[in-house]
């Protein structure tokens, strides 16, 4: 198995969680009912990775993020952003 070149674990922290976050980004996006900015979302997708990771999510100051799971995260609300701007212009 080799070693992420962002975060050195094997395996990458993000491919152990991704699918857990994923799935959580999706839940967000079609709860829908009430809009959520980037970064209350980052937040709690952050605290979902920390849960998932140590078992308990006690009351961090700040929760550490391999830049890989970072980056994924990012990814998912940039993707997001551009899909929802996406339909916005076809419905409109």
């Amino acid at each position: 198995m080799i070693a992420c070149s962002y975060c050195g674990e094997a395996p990458c922290e993000w491919a152990q969680y991704r699918n857990e976050i994923i799935g959580s980004r999706l839940r967000i996006v079609a709860r829908g009912y009430k809009r959520l900015t980037a970064r209350r979302v980052k937040t709690a997708l952050s605290q979902q990775y920390y849960y998932k990771r140590n078992g308990r999510l006690s009351k961090p100051s700040l929760i550490y993020l391999p830049h890989c799971v970072e980056k994924g995260i990012r990814h998912l609300n940039d993707t997001v952003r551009y899909k929802m701007i996406f339909i916005t212009l076809l419905l409109w």
